[in-house]
């Protein structure tokens, strides 16, 4: 699809929706302190000084969630394509080659891992798969996206998003974001980068239009 401009009213509407979620990344970096072992915040640790105490912490949430992060990788399998009938089975096992090079090539387990870690220690975990624009590597790759790069659109339904209006990430992943146009000439072909890279905004059908930047 072609890319276009995003018009400022556009780029302001999902910023204004985004600012207006619920809280809960205060919370789920508190939930990444207690695996760090990090539950006493400075305050407290100041007054248990003062009074000459030591900060006692008993991490009891790290070995859980260790447990968790070694069953998946000892549970973890190469990705392969099963065929429904016997037909059908050279043309599965051709792609299951090739799948498996694309799994090792983009060191793919390795982000899904990431992001499952992610998951189960703060409660949310994203996986990015696309292409590379490095010329010289592998045409696509796979990469763990941090909570706090991404944002998304909470009036989407379905598990993958796929309904969601706007999914921007804050940190870019490519060379040519997308641009808006000069507010100072909007005569002018001349564009600035937007801050960050939107990988997927869908403008509602009523609209008319679909944008997407990825």
């Amino acid at each position: 699809m072609k890319e276009s401009a995003l018009s400022p009213s556009e780029y302001q509407r999902f910023v204004r929706a985004s600012r207006l979620q619920p809280a809960w990344r205060r919370e789920a970096d508190r939930c990444a302190d207690y695996y760090d072992g990090n539950q006493i915040d400075a305050a407290t640790a100041r007054q248990l000084e003062e009074r000459g105490l030591g900060p006692l912490v008993a991490n009891g949430i790290k070995p859980v969630v260790n447990a968790l992060l070694g069953n998946e990788a000892k549970t973890r399998m190469d990705w392969r394509v099963r065929a429904d009938d016997d037909a059908h089975t050279e043309i599965a096992e051709a792609l299951s080659s090739h799948i498996a090079e694309v799994e090792r090539e983009t060191r793919a387990d390795q982000a899904i891992s990431e992001a499952y870690a992610w998951q189960i220690k703060a409660g949310l975990g994203f996986v990015e798969v696309g292409r590379n624009p490095d010329v010289l590597g592998y045409p696509y790759r796979v990469e763990a996206v941090h909570r706090r790069e991404i944002w998304w659109d909470w009036s989407a339904r379905k598990p993958d998003l796929s309904d969601a209006q706007w999914l921007p990430l804050t940190k870019s992943r490519t060379p040519h974001p997308p641009r808006l146009p000069n507010p100072k000439n909007q005569e002018d072909a001349a564009v600035r980068p937007i801050s960050c890279r939107i990988i997927k905004i869908l403008i509602s059908e009523s609209e008319g239009v679909t944008r997407n930047g990825a």
